[in-house]
């Protein structure tokens, strides 16, 4: 199955497609637009220039009745007084007209054009120029109907709504694929840790019964040798089998609760009382003595939905990987925010951060860059944070320094 982090270029590459397409269909959209006006502009200009060239021997109504065509609403010839010499409609012949929309033309050259409402209530394009119709001064009133430049527009708009209309459903589309495809991933993902689970079950069992009684052997007898000799030398050597005998001890343990198949117990703890119980653990084993935590900002109390020994298990694990990363001087920040019936806590620290490959393996079982680490610490903390109900997840902070952010559930009232 491909990978889910290679196809993290996929929605990035989806939008950028879908604002190309968008892009195209507005700009396309927008240079249909100016047609239809340029079109009755075109139209009107030809039937001009009809009028002048049939009348330049006289008026004929005959001849002009004859350029009248099925988008034409009307045309007229004005006089500068006002009166119709010429209307596709004989009944109008020497009226006035009311209106003086026709007078700037008979002083400035050149053409009007506007959309006016008819009588009938239709809104037509009017267009008017000054023609010399037999060497006299008349002004030509074109009116246009617009059901051809206006069935123009509607295409183009019709064509960017379904272009809209078709990317928004691939979208709809695209993000039911993914999100199944994501669910699909976290399934088999799920079933491959179950079963490494269980290899490791397996394994922790072994362990279990070869390695713990030797190891319970070794270290017994090397403390009788302990208070039994008196060269220093050799209770050094004793107190390193010791100390050796413990830490594969502590191994063999984390990784039998690692591997146990259990539901987590209930209870209740309070977080800043269990921070500072697993802060003092660490610096009785003389971790963090240069390292100062900060928890100013934390409330009195946060009491959360988790069996007190497993809360202090996490926070000890990670307050000890933010103290390995220092690695001198430095800072840790605990803080809390309860969302609704959920506590998030985020421990921190100024140390050097993760790594990119550390941030994609971390929570694999046995992945560590501590050489003392046993890689169970992170993988472990996120079973029992997860047993409860709740989340974690690592992250870089700027300009330096890691945060881990855990959400667990708190209790209810």
């Amino acid at each position: 199955m491909v990978s889910h982090r290679n196809l993290s270029w996929v929605p990035g590459a989806a939008v950028l497609l879908t604002v190309a397409i968008l892009s195209f269909s507005i700009i396309s959209y927008r240079s249909a637009a100016p047609l239809a006006p340029e079109l009755l502009r075109g139209h009107a200009l030809l039937i001009g220039q009809l009028v002048e060239q049939v009348s330049l021997n006289g008026l004929s109504p005959s001849a002009l009745k004859a350029l009248k065509t099925p988008d034409v609403a009307y045309f007229a010839l004005i006089d500068q007084g006002g009166r119709l010499v010429f209307h596709t409609n004989p009944e109008l012949w020497g009226e006035k007209v009311e209106d003086q929309r026709f007078q700037p033309l008979f002083s400035e050259s050149g053409i009007t054009e506007q959309t006016v409402r008819l009588g009938t209530g239709e809104t037509v394009y009017e267009f008017q120029q000054l023609t010399h119709p037999a060497g006299s001064r008349l002004v030509v009133r074109i009116a246009l109907h617009t059901w051809q430049a206006d069935r123009l527009t509607v295409k183009a708009q019709g064509g960017l709504v379904t272009v809209f209309a078709l990317t928004l459903t691939v979208w709809v589309l695209g993000v039911a694929v993914w999100r199944y495809y994501q669910r699909e991933f976290e399934r088999r993902e799920q079933k491959a840790r179950t079963e490494r689970l269980a290899a490791l079950g397996t394994l922790a069992a072994t362990l279990a019964h070869e390695v713990r009684t030797p190891l319970a052997g070794i270290k017994g007898f090397a403390q009788l040798l302990v208070e039994q000799l008196d060269q220093d030398r050799h209770k050094r050597y004793l107190s390193t089998i010791i100390n050796e005998s413990e830490r594969l001890e502590h191994l063999v343990g984390d990784l039998l609760d690692f591997v146990k198949q259990e539901h987590q117990p209930g209870g209740e703890a309070d977080m800043v009382q269990e921070l500072h119980a697993a802060w003092d653990a660490l610096q009785i084993g003389g971790e963090g003595v240069d390292v100062c935590l900060d928890c100013s900002e934390l409330p009195e109390t946060v009491m959360l939905a988790v069996q007190p020994e497993r809360l202090r298990q996490v926070l000890l694990n990670l307050l000890g990987n933010a103290v390995h990363a220092i690695k001198g001087a430095g800072s840790i920040t605990v803080t809390a925010e309860q969302q609704q019936e959920v506590w998030v806590v985020t421990i921190s620290d100024s140390g050097t951060g993760f790594a990119s490959d550390d941030l994609i393996r971390a929570f694999d079982p046995f992945y560590t860059t501590n050489a003392g680490g046993s890689g169970l610490g992170l993988p472990l903390c996120r079973k029992i944070i997860e047993g409860y109900g709740g989340s974690i997840a690592i992250a870089n902070r700027s300009p330096h320094g890691a945060v881990v952010t855990v959400s667990l559930p708190g209790c209810k009232e």
